[in-house]
């Protein structure tokens, strides 16, 4: 809208303009220019059967040139504006992380099988992203419980290296095994020492966000042995992610 309004602003003065110019009586001391006959039906003489006469209005040569000038300009705030609006489109899609099967709570599928009293499927969920920022070569994916621990927060799932064709995960992707893993991604060490996604199961009684992120990454690997704690993955990542995209879901115990 704002380059729209921009463009017709300058048309308009590109316009008058040209209106002034072409109306202008030639500055004194110059001769004007005039441009070859016109076949117009008031300059037709009937007597001879042909045209004559010349252009029914002078044009002094400045004026032309101004004139020349007015679509060279108009020329270019088309240009601008266009180019603009094909700015303004990329930035109204941005980079997005959804899922198919969660959207404001964890299903008893993401929950834990296996400690703290909870008897989930330890699956984790099934994660789509589009419209990454040009220069991705590859994708991290994590899942982290921000109330944990008195607020210092537990990861849940680090997953790396994944590869920039894939714009998608299953569900049970995080599998220990790694059988469901996108080929060339790698699960590294979580908060409780496995590779692999561990289901959530917070304290009876309370309620925890679990915030999931997905990191559009500047490198096909970030180099890291599958036994690198979180905080080394997290710091790299915070080096060499272009973008995030990210929502958060809750978990009840």
């Amino acid at each position: 809208m704002k380059n729209a309004s921009l463009f017709l602003a300058g048309f308009l003065v590109a316009c008058r303009w040209f209106r002034a110019g072409a109306n202008a009586a030639p500055s004194p001391g110059t001769t004007p220019r005039r441009l070859p006959p016109v076949n117009r039906p008031d300059n037709f003489d009937k007597s001879s059967g042909a045209f004559t006469g010349g252009w029914p209005a002078t044009l002094h040569l400045a004026h032309l040139k101004k004139s020349l000038g007015v679509v060279a300009l108009l020329i270019t705030l088309v240009s601008i504006s266009l180019t603009s609006c094909e700015e303004e489109d990329k930035e109204v899609m941005p980079f997005a992380l959804t899922s198919p099967e969660i959207t404001t709570t964890l299903t008893q599928a993401q929950y834990a099988n296996a400690f703290g009293g909870c008897t989930g499927e330890n699956r984790s969920p099934a994660l789509q992203w589009q419209n990454p920022p040009s220069g991705t070569q590859s994708y991290a994916v994590t899942i982290f419980d921000r109330d944990a621990n008195g607020g210092a927060g537990f990861n849940h799932w680090l997953l790396i290296d994944i590869p920039l064709a894939t714009k998608e995960l299953r569900q049970d992707a995080g599998n220990f095994s790694g059988a469901k893993l996108p080929l060339g991604a790698m699960q590294t060490t979580t908060d409780a020492m496995l590779a692999g996604y561990v289901g959530v199961c917070p304290p009876v009684g309370e309620t925890h966000h679990y915030v999931i992120t997905v990191y559009a990454v500047r490198e096909p690997s970030l180099g890291l042995a599958k036994e690198a704690l979180p905080a080394t993955v997290k710091a790299a990542l915070a080096i060499n992610s272009l973008a995030t995209a990210t929502f958060t879901v809750t978990a009840t115990h």
